[in-house]
């Protein structure tokens, strides 16, 4: 059973306040691991949809940090539950 708020939880590995390991991601359940995933990923869709101005390179940073945290946290999920089925 999921305990932590999985959309709080998306949101804490987007700012890289949580980093999945195997280890992490023992404790969730196949289907909680699915409720992250689908909040991972609709949160991958609104940071790609935020606007940085051209020149604002400071926000283009924190943006893409944010998209490739989320994807890797992805990968993570998705190699943990080709391992563990």
């Amino acid at each position: 059973m999921l305990t932590e708020n999985p959309k709080l939880l998306a949101h804490e590995v987007a700012d890289g306040l949580i980093f999945f390991t195997p280890h992490h991601l023992k404790k969730f359940s196949t289907a909680d691991l699915q409720v992250v995933t689908n909040h991972l990923q609709h949160l991958l869709v609104e940071v790609r949809g935020e606007f940085c101005a051209p020149e604002d390179f400071r926000c283009t940073q924190h943006k893409h940090q944010k998209m490739q945290r989320i994807q890797s946290a992805l990968r993570m999920i998705q190699s943990f539950r080709m391992q563990h089925h």
